[in-house]
């Protein structure tokens, strides 16, 4: 794909500074391949939302299709980068994802090589851009966000909230075992969840209740929490969300329930109680952890949940 303009997007403390060690040979590259580009580099958290909004702004006298914007990062990264282009009038700016993450669940989904010079190789091969799914909440005064892989509510945000603030997360990060911090939480976070009542209408009005929700993912593609298959039919390129709710199970019913999820058999399981649609409302009164791409919140939250897109080479 032939383009005027090469924006280049990298937050170097991605995959636990991965990226900084790989970045020199990834730019080197890039240059190799593409010849001159502009290189960002993020310097605080959600600033690449904020860089991606700049440069929304800075080639708005020119065709989106005009410039291509590379993300150097992990899920994180991507995650603010398409907040910075949809919500400033860059929904038809291609997106190359060069992923250096440690979960890079959206490269996984998408069929992005994890490895930096494949995934470049991929970026220049593709002769158009492909457009992929992005998750959009709408909150309940207008307010709109945007998710590149999924929106929980439950086990799985608190795990997330138990990770990010976990002593031993900086000890395995140091010995680049980061990864281990997502399982071994989640142990501790089973302990602590409690039920809670939802409220969920689909596209196309019908009403469900759920009074004793454990986990709730709407998820855009098949993965959360580094490669566990929660949805395995879901598609980048399908126009659907799924729904994936689990109500509380009992102790003695959990290991029969993670193997089912773990080995891609979560569909075949009443356990586990699967929605897809274009579409979702939902509805949960009481306090609970919310993450939207790994990123945290809490409820109450009303929000409706839809499908924009975005152009990607891949």
């Amino acid at each position: 794909m032939q383009v005027q303009k090469i924006e280049v997007i990298a937050n170097e403390t991605g995959g636990n500074h991965r990226t900084e060690k790989l970045l020199p040979g990834i730019l080197a590259q890039l240059q190799a391949t593409f010849g001159d580009y502009s290189l960002h580099k993020t310097e605080y958290h959600g600033h690449a939302e904020k860089l991606a909004a700049a440069l929304c702004q800075e080639n708005s006298d020119q065709p989106q299709t005009a410039w291509v914007l590379l993300v150097i990062g992990g899920d994180g990264t991507l995650h603010e980068v398409i907040n910075g282009l949809q919500k400033n009038g860059g929904r038809k700016v291609a997106v190359g994802y060069i992923p250096t993450g440690t979960g890079d669940d959206f490269a996984r989904a998408a069929g992005i090589s994890e490895q930096p010079k494949k995934a470049i190789a991929q970026i220049a091969a593709a002769s158009q851009p492909t457009a992929l799914d992005i998750g959009v909440i709408t909150m309940r005064h207008g307010e709109k966000h945007y998710f590149v892989n999924n929106i929980g509510i439950g086990l799985d945000a608190l795990i997330v909230h138990l990770t990010n603030h976990s002593s031993s997360k900086m000890v395995l990060n140091k010995f680049h075992l980061g990864n281990l911090s997502y399982p071994l939480n989640a142990i501790s976070a089973y302990q602590i969840q409690e039920p809670y009542p939802i409220r969920i209408k689909n596209a196309q009005g019908a009403h469900y209740q759920f009074e004793r929700t454990f986990l709730m993912t709407v998820t855009n593609h098949p993965y959360f929490g580094g490669g566990i298959p929660i949805a395995p039919p879901a598609d980048l390129q399908d126009h659907s969300l799924y729904l994936v709710l689990v109500e509380k199970p009992k102790l003695r019913g959990l290991p029969s329930l993670v193997y089912k999820i773990l080995s891609s058999h979560s569909m075949d399981t009443p356990a586990i109680f699967h929605l897809k649609d274009t579409a979702f409302s939902l509805n949960v009164a009481s306090k609970q952890h919310i993450q939207i791409d790994g990123e945290e919140g809490y409820s109450p939250i009303i929000t409706r949940l839809s499908l924009s897109s975005q152009p990607f080479l891949i």
